[in-house]
């Protein structure tokens, strides 16, 4: 039982963990350690509030653990830690309070209801009764109606007196939602974003302090802002952010989606957006949203005379503000480029607000956020520093598919396929855990947005895949995945990685199969982008090219730009007017070399075998200042790279067998390139298809491989393939598309 009195504890003692408790989804009575409710005055079942740091808080009924004495520990229900908005780990406040039978309460449904609201008021009277609900001022019951499908969220208005529990004989009071059919309540609060704590700092200065406080700004005799733009690539959190920031002012909230003002009767349009901005003027201190605002101000010369009515009528609704107070307008895009540069001026949009993937501290957040309510194991706990470390280029909306991803892992692992178990009544829903095992499948299932698009890969070559260039593999670490991996270590030291290296050398020794495999082993994706491929018969559109997959490596970040045959792309700029196109890329390359300026994040690879044709200005330190040459092997390198290839063959039969075979085509393949010893590899699976008849299972053997030299040096001219690169005609590589060693 309580004390008559509350009994408060010490500032340390106030804070103790949260941690998922193992009570089940529908159970109120939460367990703690005994010796903070002895702290707190309570021996046995007793009524707390819990203080989260969310600014939000609630009653329950707690009972001592044994088990966690000495501990700190308050489990709380899923349903709780959902409501509090906190997670496992978080600190909360606790203090004893004396509840009394509820007079009265004030509720107010946050999803729009069916039936009149005097048809609910009598169920919920039961309801609330049935379950002694305890209740204060703002707190968040979820509740089972029978006309809904799942729980309805009501938020508690009042209640007499402040602290209460109900009863049967307890008045409730139903509000009217103000909320359309089909539209939810909005929650989401800056508690609910991780990752962008810098931009949230921003916003609070530009918005939420003008709206709160205007006074600030007329002491200071400066204006508010009138617009800010948030800018990124999608899935990085621009909708949920504004979303978080009318929640966190209190502020009359104006969704504008782009595409949904337009209207097919003439002149409709811009009736349709000045009629927003009169419904905001009224019910200042308002927020107008307009998401994917291109498609209400594209660049006016692109567009057509609909969409220039448009524009103009923004910008002059924009232009009248200047008559308003309480009234911030926020556009979000991910195509800025697209929007007309005439909103992007101070006094329109007067901040533009880059958003773009979290780091890894950011990822932890937002897994965080979004594990709150999941049912983790501890194992599945300490596993998230790692998985916010592993997921490289994921956005928040791609973390929130991967949790859920794990979730419906774990609902298959424990539930069966086709999910029998819950179409069968009598065995009802068990008590689903997520795991380690769960996490690590999601891992491997989901992948980055900007991975879907086909420039954007993330490569699975490792360095033991390659052979016969140790050296190289050594300056690479040091150029490239060290930097990347050690990004805090360079920066005491004052020291900047590289910004871009070349790779160069003969056909077929591997340059590209290197850059993938840096990238797998720093942990970064791969943006490749073909010299030839780069142009175009159109004017602009070449460069557009090149600024396309620098834009794509900065929001994949980090990222390896591997830019494949350079003197294709850059070759030496001259005075003759035909080659005008080659001349505009490699302009466009500068500017984009330089303008990667303090990114430590992407490194571009180039790769060539022509270092001489490429435009000397690209080769100087703070470009492609590192320059590594990657030679054919040398002997041992040949017999490392036949074991490479072959590495299957030998584990099947006795390494003995192999080891002459292997040393003798290591010596009669002088100056041999990786390419064409991958093709004598191909070439010898080939003849041992032969001679079985094309049978399954069949196994290469050292004879194979000899003969397979021995056909290729009659097939081809003495040093032919050697010189030029080339494979033989009958023995075509297994993978064509990459340089093998």
């Amino acid at each position: 039982m309580t004390t008559e009195s509350t009994v408060g504890l010490s500032e340390r003692d106030r804070m103790i963990a949260a941690v998922v408790g193992w009570l089940g989804v529908d159970d109120d009575v939460t367990t703690a350690d005994p010796q903070v409710l002895s702290d707190l005055g309570i021996t046995e079942l007793g009524v707390v509030e819990v203080r989260a740091d969310t600014r939000r808080s609630m009653l329950v009924r707690v009972a001592p653990n044994q088990l966690d004495r000495g501990s700190g520990l308050l489990r709380l229900a899923h349903h709780q830690m959902r409501t509090l908005k906190v997670g496992v780990g978080d600190y909360v406040k606790l203090l004893s309070v004396k509840v009394e039978a509820a007079r009265r309460v004030v509720l107010e449904p946050l999803v729009p209801l069916i039936r009149p609201i005097g048809d609910y008021e009598g169920e919920l009277r039961a309801l609330l009764g049935t379950r002694q609900q305890l209740l204060q001022a703002g707190m968040l019951l979820s509740l089972d109606l029978p006309d809904f499908r799942r729980d309805v969220l009501f938020r508690v208005l009042a209640v007499a007196p402040d602290q209460a529990v109900a009863d049967y004989e307890t008045k409730v009071v139903l509000r009217t939602s103000m909320l359309p059919p089909g539209v939810a309540a909005n929650l989401v609060t800056f508690e609910d974003v991780g990752g962008l704590r810098d931009e949230i700092t921003q916003i609070r200065e530009l918005v939420e302090c003008p709206l709160l406080y205007p006074r600030v700004y007329d002491q200071l005799g400066i204006e508010a802002p009138r617009g800010i733009l948030f800018h990124g690539p999608p899935g990085v959190g621009k909708t949920y952010l504004a979303r978080a920031l009318a929640n966190e002012v209190g502020a009359h909230f104006l969704y504008v989606n782009g595409p949904e003002v337009l209207s097919s009767v003439q002149g409709g349009t811009e009736a349709n957006l000045r009629s927003i901005f009169e419904e905001a003027m009224e019910n200042a201190p308002s927020v107008v949203m307009i998401d994917e605002i291109d498609a209400i101000a594209p660049e006016r010369k692109e567009s057509g005379h609909a969409d220039a009515r448009m524009g103009t009528q923004l910008l002059s609704l924009l232009d009248g503000l200047v008559k308003l107070e309480g009234v911030v307008v926020i556009g979000t895009t991910n195509r800025i480029d697209a929007i007309d540069r005439a909103l992007r001026r101070p006094g329109r949009f007067d901040r533009e607000i880059m958003i773009g993937p979290p780091d890894t501290e950011g990822r932890m957040s937002i897994l965080q956020i979004h594990t709150r309510a999941v049912p983790l194991t501890e194992s599945a706990v300490e596993q998230l520093g790692a998985l916010a470390g592993a997921t490289h280029g994921y956005t928040g909306a791609d973390l929130v598919d991967l949790v859920r991803e794990a979730g419906l892992h774990a609902l298959r692992r424990q539930v069966g396929p086709g999910l029998q178990r819950l179409k069968d009544p009598a065995l009802g829903i068990p008590d689903i855990t997520v795991d380690e095992q769960d996490l690590s499948y999601a891992l491997e299932h989901t992948q980055p947005s900007a991975l879907r698009e086909a420039l954007v890969t993330a490569p699975h070559t490792r360095w033991t895949d390659i052979g016969g260039a140790d050296q190289i593999i050594e300056q690479l670490q040091e150029a490239v995945e060290l930097p990347l991996q050690h990004l805090a270590a360079f920066g005491d030291v004052g020291l900047s990685p590289s910004r871009g290296l070349i790779l160069h050398g003969p056909p077929g020794t591997g340059k590209s199969l290197l850059g993938k495999a840096v990238a797998r082993e720093s942990g970064a994706n791969l943006v490749t982008v073909n010299g030839p491929e780069v142009f175009s018969k159109w004017l602009g559109e070449s460069e557009e090219h090149i600024r396309n997959a620098f834009r794509m490596a900065r929001q994949s970040a980090p990222t390896i730009l591997m830019l494949e045959q350079l003197d294709a792309m850059a070759p030496r700029r001259s005075a003759d007017a035909s080659n005008s196109a080659s001349q505009r890329v490699v302009n466009q390359l500068l500017l984009e070399m330089d303008g990667l300026g303090g990114n430590t994040h992407v490194i571009v690879i180039a790769a060539t075998n022509r270092l001489d044709l490429v435009d000397p200005s690209l080769l100087r330190p703070g470009r492609f200042g590192l320059q590594l040459e990657v030679p054919l092997p040398d002997r041992d390198g040949r017999r490392q790279i036949l074991e490479i290839h072959l590495r299957h063959e030998i584990g099947k039969s006795e390494a003995a067998d192999w080891s002459a075979a292997l040393d003798r085509v290591a010596e009669a393949t002088d100056g041999a390139s990786g390419a064409v010893l991958g093709a004598i590899c191909d070439h010898a699976r080939m003849l041992a298809l032969r001679s079985s008849g094309f049978a399954r299972f069949t196994r290469v053997m050292p004879e194979h491989l000899v003969q397979a030299v021995s056909t290729q040096a009659e097939d081809s001219g003495p040093g032919s393939s050697q010189s030029e690169g080339e494979t033989p005609r009958d023995c075509p590589p297994e993978h064509p598309e990459e340089e093998q060693l």
